[in-house]
C-alpha cells in the first residue's frame, strides 16, 4: 500500500469535500477505505470531527449485501456477529 504519511491535518485539508476529499482519502487511506467512505455518502473531512472510528464503522456490523466485498478487505466478522477493522485500516482511519 503506497500511503500518504500525515502527521497533521491543515486548515486546508480540513475543507476539502467531495471530489477533492475523496482524492486526499485515497491517497492518505487507499482505495478500499475511500470506497468505505464514499458508501457512506461521508462527502466532506470537518464532518469526521465529531465521530469515533467505532461509530464509523458500525456500518459494517450489518450484513448488507452491497457491502460484503467491503467487509471482507477491510476485516473480520467475529462469531457474535460483531464486525472488527484490521488494525492496520484501524490506524489509518484514527489518524483523521
Amino acid at each position: 500500500m503506497d500511503l500518504y504519511q500525515i502527521d497533521k491535518l491543515t486548515d486546508d485539508m480540513m475543507n476539502f469535500c467531495h471530489h477533492k476529499f475523496y482524492d486526499f482519502l485515497k491517497t492518505v487511506l487507499g482505495k478500499d477505505l475511500c470506497e468505505f467512505f464514499r458508501i457512506q455518502s461521508i462527502r466532506w473531512m470537518n464532518s469526521l470531527k465529531s465521530i469515533t472510528v467505532d461509530e464509523l464503522m458500525q456500518i459494517l456490523d450489518y450484513d448488507i449485501t452491497e457491502l460484503r466485498p467491503l467487509r471482507k478487505v477491510l476485516g473480520y466478522v467475529s462469531t457474535d456477529g460483531k464486525f472488527h477493522l484490521q488494525l492496520e485500516f484501524r490506524k489509518l482511519t484514527e489518524r483523521l
